[in-house]
């Protein structure tokens, strides 16, 4: 469970990466390299344990980031490793790209349907999201779950609509037996 102290935390240091890499325009780049690191770390559970190791030196910590990263990023992630925060990487990237894209208008909805969504559905659902949220541009995160059935789930800003065959059926049995 992450505290709410570490979350101010990843905040703050996501806040200062935003303000460095907008002054230095790296910030394209450096939403890239969080990009390739948290998809590495949901997959991986060993990289998740390296990142929260005290005892791994800050050389070896910069010598794993380094084969997820561009050199000219060293400084950012530097900074993050000489304050000792390899632990919170992920959610520094999180809050990190969640600043970007607010600053560029953008979105991010995560969508969980029981099968994939044809490209013509993915862009007929990204029309019909996109001008209510009031966004420039939607980025859709699909993940394939059996279970639901049919239907879909879809989380917006921390918000969830679930039209799912699961969970209407679930709604079925707990009216019946009220």
């Amino acid at each position: 469970m992450i505290s709410d102290y570490n979350r101010r935390i990843a905040k703050n240091y996501a806040q200062v990466l935003f303000d460095l890499s907008t002054n230095r325009r790296t910030m394209d780049l450096l939403f890239q390299a969080f990009s390739e690191i948290l998809s590495q770390l949901k997959e991986s559970t060993t990289l998740q344990s390296l990142f929260k190791n005290p005892l791994l030196s800050p050389k070896d910590q910069k010598n794993i980031l380094s084969l997820f990263i561009d050199p000219s990023l060293d400084l950012f992630f530097s900074f993050i490793i000489q304050k000792k925060r390899l632990a919170l990487l992920g959610l520094i990237g999180e809050s990190f790209m969640e600043l970007v894209e607010n600053y560029k208008n953008q979105g991010r909805a995560f969508l969980e349907t029981a099968t994939p969504l044809t490209k013509d559905q993915r862009n007929s659902l990204t029309k019909k999201i996109q001008p209510l949220l009031g966004l420039d541009h939607l980025i859709i995160e699909e993940k394939i779950n059996p279970r639901l059935l049919g239907g879909f789930r879809l989380k917006i800003k921390g918000k969830v609509f679930d039209a799912s065959l699961m969970t209407q059926g679930q709604n079925i049995l707990k009216e019946s037996y009220v």
